[in-house]
């Protein structure tokens, strides 16, 4: 389990990405807690897109507003393809999809025991 400021840096991160999505007309933006059910991170953002430029875009501006503010990310995947952007803030995964991968890897179903964090 993460210590409680990493995790609450965790829900500023993701609630920066879905402020940044639901602005941009993302479809269905959410925040999942999955801190009880993974080592790796307190939250999974997950939010999509209808086309891969779209995808591409607002991967690029959720994580250019992120540096902006002083957070640092581990990683970025994904983003040369536009399919399925995963950006690795540490203690929050944001992830950026077309809409019919989102469909066929169901994300939301993986992590149906996390709790979703209304915002």
């Amino acid at each position: 389990m993460q210590d409680q400021e990493t995790e609450d840096i965790g829900l500023e991160i993701v609630k920066i990405a879905y402020k940044i999505a639901s602005e941009r007309k993302a479809l269905q933006p959410m925040v999942l807690h999955v801190a009880d059910l993974s080592g790796l991170c307190s939250y999974i953002f997950i939010a999509s897109m209808r086309m891969k430029a779209q995808v591409r875009g607002l991967s690029v501006e959720i994580d250019k507003e992120l540096i902006q503010l002083g957070y640092k990310k581990r990683a970025i995947e994904g983003q040369s393809n536009g399919h399925w952007v995963l950006i690795d803030y540490s203690d929050a995964m944001l992830n950026v999809m077309l809409q019919e991968e989102r469909d066929y890897y169901q994300l939301e179903q993986i992590w149906r025991r996390a709790a979703e964090i209304e915002l």
